[in-house]
């Protein structure tokens, strides 16, 4: 299990074994050094006494206030967070957890009494995954972990392929394998000899509502200053992954005014040939380089990266059918080249209002819901525009395409379909989704929508695939605007007053303020590559090998009839499918691998 894990922390792999009564217990960890890089901080990690074992993956960011309230009681050996965990937990147990600021997956054996507890972050930043028979309890950060074992049956779950072609990735607890579950952000599994139970350790007891506050940006910017001069703290070198939107760069400009010169940036840069189907956010991202004292680094994208997709899809765990995930493995690739930890912008879309279908769904709740006849008019207009080509209105047409479309009478399931890349009528005859009738608040129905996004594509998208491509490329990344205090803060806010003045208001005027208006001002790209663009030259239709192939597995579930007229649309300039093309071609071709 150990080896298969190794590129998470290939610094220092070793293992610890116990017996209890009948029972064996192992216990491994492969190590990144970023924080007491000495061998005395290797894991797993035991108390002075021997009783206690600790192994553990992420950051504890205020670790520093913690070994305060216990240096009077525990002698320290190093310098580290994982000793300031284990004794905390020690001195606390799971009550503790909820004092804990940073990104973590656990284990804590007690050796005396049998008992275990295992733990994952509230907001889901480290995976956890777990198996259990009558004999046996297997956990890892990864799938592959478990499977190493020897012990579990691999078997194909099916019952996912409708949730994933929806929406892009496994519908947590349950994963792409039969008996092999995700554990919850917040939670924590707790046995002994004769139990185990999975319990929710997260209570944050925000009861406050903060009403459109005065203060608000004053807040943010200073909780925002905080966090990231938390998570610059290591003893390694540092990063940023910049995009030139406006995330990235406020964590960039915020560091300048830190104190903190020439941070290495990385960005993602699309061929010239490639500018209309691709983004501009390179040319942004090299002046925010320049504007806040960052040593920048580009990484070309070209067609021929396709050519590296196979070894990408025997590396996966699991199926995520974003773009995003090919090339975060290519930019932590060059990262961990220069850096051991960098900083990244995910999480400011879900938690400040980013995305282009919160503004959408507010203007549907706004002026749609509850008035039929426009919601059939607005349907009737939807793809007046073509996307599948190059032109100027493309990315507009897209937009308007998309959500103008997926407008229904039911405000739950319109924010489903404009959350999801496939219309419901298409591939998804399996997924039937029913949908209540009870009548909520603009209000509450916004800040339903909102958590979906904070619960759902943030930690099983966004989140997932950054710790799973950065992690194989032995990179840590932290997440800033992911904080405790900041979330739990963001909470209190009403969800309507996030959109108030727009998108991510909030992030752009503190940005303004630190002289970046030129980064607000432009449109939202978001992170991508031209794939639409690239399935169409005849050097890459070897990609679409297993999805043309009538007799590949995924046919077994799936029309093979309604994915052929998805793709020769495509491939004709009629619209723009790459979405969910590339989403499938991940499924098709990581299925070949794994079950076929």
């Amino acid at each position: 299990m150990n080896n298969a894990t190794k590129h998470r922390g290939p610094d220092a792999c070793l293992f610890k074994k116990y017996s209890f009564q009948q029972s064996s217990i192992f216990i491994g960890n492969n190590r990144l050094k970023i924080i007491d890089t000495s061998d005395n901080a290797n894991q797993p990690f035991t108390s002075s006494d021997q009783r206690y074992c600790l192994s553990y993956n992420g950051e504890i960011y205020n670790y520093q206030e913690l070994r305060k309230n216990l240096v009077s009681k525990y002698s320290f050996r190093t310098s580290s967070d994982t000793e300031v965990l284990l004794y905390h937990l020690i001195e606390f147990g799971t009550n503790g957890i909820n004092q804990l600021n940073g990104m973590f997956a656990f284990i804590l054996y007690d050796s005396q009494t049998g008992n275990s507890i295992i733990a994952r972050d509230s907001q889901g930043i480290k995976p956890v995954y777990h198996f259990s028979d009558e004999n046996n309890l297997l956990v890892s950060s990864e799938i592959k972990g478990i499977l190493a074992s020897g012990i579990v049956v691999k078997e194909f779950n099916s019952s996912q392929i409708p949730h994933y072609l929806k929406y892009k990735y496994a519908q947590r607890p349950e994963t792409f394998y039969k008996n092999i579950f995700e554990l919850e952000p917040g939670y924590f599994i707790e046995t002994n000899s004769e139990s185990f139970q999975i319990k929710k350790w997260r209570n944050e007891n925000l009861n406050q509502t903060i009403n459109s506050p005065s203060s608000l940006v004053e807040d943010i910017k200073a909780l925002l200053f905080k966090a990231v001069e938390r998570q610059l703290k290591s003893d390694v070198t540092n990063g940023i992954f910049l995009s030139g939107g406006i995330d990235s760069t406020l964590l960039l400009a915020i560091t300048k005014e830190l104190g903190i010169k020439n941070l290495p940036s990385f960005s993602v840069v699309n061929s010239s040939e490639d500018r209309n189907f691709g983004t501009d956010d390179y040319l942004y991202a090299k002046k925010a380089a320049k504007l806040y004292n960052s040593e920048h680094y580009e990484i070309l994208i070209y067609s021929e990266i396709l050519n590296h997709t196979e070894e990408l899809f025997h590396q996966m765990d699991q199926p995520i059918g974003d773009s995003a995930l090919l090339l975060t493995w290519l930019i932590s690739g060059t990262a961990s080249e220069k850096i051991k930890v960098a900083l990244s912008g995910a999480g400011a879309d879900e938690w400040f209002a980013g995305y282009n279908r919160h503004w959408a769904y507010k203007n549907y709740l706004n002026y749609f819901y509850k008035n039929n006849s426009l919601i059939k008019f607005s349907g009737t207009l939807s793809s007046i525009i073509p996307d599948g080509f190059s032109h100027p209105l493309r990315r507009q047409s897209r937009l308007w395409n998309k959500f103008s479309s997926e407008i229904s009478s039911n405000p739950t399931e319109t924010y489903d379909n404009f959350r999801s890349q496939f219309s419901s009528k298409e591939l998804l005859t399996s997924l039937e989704e029913k949908y209540s009738d009870v009548e909520f608040s603009k209000e509450i129905l916004l800040q339903k929508a909102l958590q979906k996004d904070r619960q759902e594509y943030l930690i099983s998208d966004v989140l997932m695939l950054t710790d799973k491509m950065s992690m194989l490329k032995s990179l840590e990344v932290r997440v800033p605007y992911l904080d405790k205090d900041i979330t739990n803060y963001l909470t209190q806010v009403p969800s309507d007053f996030l959109l108030k003045k727009g998108r991510k208001w909030i992030l752009k005027e503190l940005l303004e303020d630190l002289g970046g208006k030129e980064f607000t001002t432009r449109s939202k790209e978001g992170f991508g590559m031209p794939i639409g663009k690239w399935i169409k030259e005849n050097k890459n239709r070897f990609i679409l090998e297993h999805i043309l192939n009538k007799n590949s597995y995924i046919y077994e579930h799936i029309s093979y009839e309604m994915v052929n007229k998805m793709v020769s649309r495509h491939l004709s300039g009629k619209k723009d499918n790459s979405s969910a093309i590339w989403s499938l071609i991940v499924l098709t071709n990581w299925l070949q691998k794994e079950f076929k």
